[in-house]
């Protein structure tokens, strides 16, 4: 599997057997003019918050991929049908990608001010962990992963609730994401502190660019 990571959260993953897959597309998030107008296989949206979901970022897929399936809770397929944009209701059901499984399990969104979106965690090819705006209990269910998307950073999160992710899930493999707000002095300071973290659990750090890295 390769994971490339555009700016706060978007992900785009790459199956072994060739399936691509844009994962968040928020507003925080520049995704390629290269990425949109490439072969894309499916897009998945965590939630409905505009740092994981940008409607003109969906608009834009979707003129470029008019057939480009959008996987997403309900509320957020109510939303891009709003703008125009036809996207599936996982339901909270397991679906196919190609021949990749994705996996959804309902992860509450942690508490914030103001309404509390549906919020789903995805697990890519029985590999790669991405829990949206959780740290819910519900997530270790897939506890021994390979790889996880670990947010370090989030007005919702302390820095030690954060990690704790690690602490439960017991991944091989974890790297950075939702860490858009931070300064780049302060994001190497955090990376270093998270990777000790992470070394003293068994757990790799690897920190992502926007070219696809093989984990």
């Amino acid at each position: 599997m390769r994971v490339a990571k555009f700016g706060h959260s978007c992900l785009l993953v790459e199956a072994a057997t060739g399936e691509r897959i844009l994962v968040d597309p928020g507003s925080m998030s520049a995704v390629p003019d290269e990425v949109i107008a490439a072969p894309l296989d499916a897009v998945l949206v965590t939630h409905s918050h505009a740092d994981h979901l940008d409607e003109g970022t969906v608009a834009a897929l979707v003129s470029a991929h008019p057939e480009l399936p959008i996987f997403a809770s309900a509320d957020i397929v109510e939303q891009l049908a709003r703008a125009g944009v036809s996207a599936r209701d996982h339901g909270f059901e397991h679906f196919q990608v190609g021949a990749v499984e994705v996996e959804v399990l309902q992860a509450g969104h942690d508490p914030v001010l103001g309404p509390v979106p549906e919020n789903a965690a995805y697990r890519i090819g029985g590999e790669l962990v991405i829990t949206g705006d959780s740290t819910a209990v519900s997530l270790e269910e897939w506890q021994g992963t390979r790889v996880l998307a670990l947010v370090t950073s989030a007005p919702w999160g302390t820095r030690p609730a954060l990690a704790n992710v690690v602490e439960r899930l017991r991944p091989e493999v974890a790297f950075p994401v939702h860490d858009g707000f931070l300064v780049d002095a302060f994001r190497g300071n955090q990376d270093a502190q998270f990777a000790v973290y992470c070394q003293e659990r068994g757990t790799r750090y690897v920190i992502l660019a926007a070219d696809l890295t093989e984990l």
